[in-house]
């Protein structure tokens, strides 16, 4: 398959592509692409474009509509020191989740999340989405509470619960923080009926939890 970039929606025309300075330093100064090169491009959005490489545009030849090729499930993620929320951000979006919401816990270590880092959640899950060489982009949410969404989470993975074999799609998952979540927290979510859900008969890190979890998951829907 042909290498895949992504440009974000605001740079698209009918017919053409906008390119910007960043744009251009990127496919003429540092990936050096010839002008009139052949190039495939998506939105994030499900379309996907051939086109050809000009000096301040992309002339669009041919555009197809692709399906949600996402796999159908919302990571509420409590936030994690840099290096490893890079980390998980990053394999989630080569997994190609629908969507990562980012979740202030009662243990959470970093508790300031703003524009700046759903701007660079944003860059990761686009480099994530040329990685997959799919159409649709992984969302990065703003910043939430988990008081505040109880009600959202279907299953939360805990070393207490249950190896699960029932489930349906679309689904929620939580993943605690360093530490893991509180006694109060847990209670209040299975208050709200969600389901625990353990991943291994021992402890793992937060980000290890991430990738497993999401993945046994997706692997019990046969969606991997």
């Amino acid at each position: 398959m042909a290498d895949l970039y992504y440009i974000a929606p605001d740079y698209w025309h009918d017919e053409y592509i906008v390119l910007d300075k960043p744009l251009r330093h990127r496919f003429f100064k540092v990936m050096r692409l010839p002008e009139s090169f052949g190039i495939v491009v998506t939105n994030g959005l499900g379309k996907v474009a051939e086109g050809m490489l000009l000096e301040d545009r992309i002339v669009l030849k041919e555009l197809e509509i692709s399906p949600d090729d996402r796999i159908p499930i919302s990571v509420y993620l409590a936030i994690l020191k840099r290096d490893k929320m890079d980390w998980a951000i990053s394999k989630l979006g080569e997994l190609g989740v629908k969507r990562i919401v980012p979740v202030f816990t009662e243990r959470s270590v970093v508790r300031k999340w703003g524009d700046k880092q759903v701007h660079r959640c944003q860059k990761l899950l686009a480099s994530a989405l040329e990685i997959r060489r799919k159409s649709w982009l992984t969302e990065c949410a703003y910043p939430v509470s988990l008081g505040n969404i109880i009600t959202e989470i279907d299953i939360f993975f805990d070393v207490e619960g249950e190896s699960d074999s029932n489930m349906s799609f679309p689904v929620s998952v939580l993943v605690g923080p360093e530490g893991g979540l509180s006694p109060s927290e847990k209670k209040n979510l299975l208050n709200a009926r969600a389901r625990p859900m353990r991943l291994t008969n021992g402890i793992l890190r937060a980000e290890t939890a991430v990738l497993v979890g999401v993945t046994m998951v997706a692997c019990k829907g046969g969606l991997l």
